[in-house]
C-alpha cells in the first residue's frame, strides 16, 4: 500500500467543504424540525464551515432562532450532518433537548468530524 503524506490529508480536510452541505437539526423523535444549508447566512438561519488542520479535523457550525420565520419553535434534541442529496454523513448527535420559544432563545450545533493522518 503507498503511504500518502500530510498534504493529502489536508486535502481531504478542505475537499470536506465540497461534500458537507447540511445541517439538519432534529426533534426528539429524531425527525427533521429545521435544515441550515451551506450558504444559509440569515440572522437566526447560519451555516459556517471550517477547517483546522492544526486539530486535524473539520467543523461545520449552524445557529438557529425562532426569530428566522424558516426555525420553528420547538424542543430540539440533536442534530447530523448531510450532503446536497440528503444522504445523512454522520450519525445523529444528541445535544440534549433545546426548547427554542421565544425570538431571542439561540441554538448553536456544531460538529467537529476528526480526519487524522494516517500515522495516528
Amino acid at each position: 500500500m503507498t503511504e500518502v503524506l500530510e498534504k493529502f490529508y489536508e486535502l481531504v480536510r478542505a475537499a470536506c467543504d465540497d461534500i458537507v452541505n447540511k445541517i439538519v437539526l432534529l426533534d426528539t423523535d429524531q425527525n427533521v424540525l429545521v435544515t441550515v444549508t451551506k450558504g444559509d447566512s440569515a440572522t437566526g438561519k447560519e451555516y459556517s464551515f471550517s477547517v483546522d488542520n492544526a486539530a486535524k479535523k473539520i467543523v461545520v457550525t449552524a445557529v438557529v432562532s425562532p426569530s428566522h420565520q424558516d426555525v420553528p419553535e420547538d424542543t430540539y434534541w440533536g442534530s447530523r450532518l448531510e450532503d446536497s442529496n440528503g444522504n445523512p454523513l454522520t450519525a445523529n448527535v444528541s445535544h440534549g433537548n433545546v426548547t427554542l420559544s421565544e425570538d431571542e432563545d439561540t441554538l448553536t450545533s456544531v460538529h467537529e468530524v476528526e480526519i487524522p493522518d494516517q500515522s495516528e
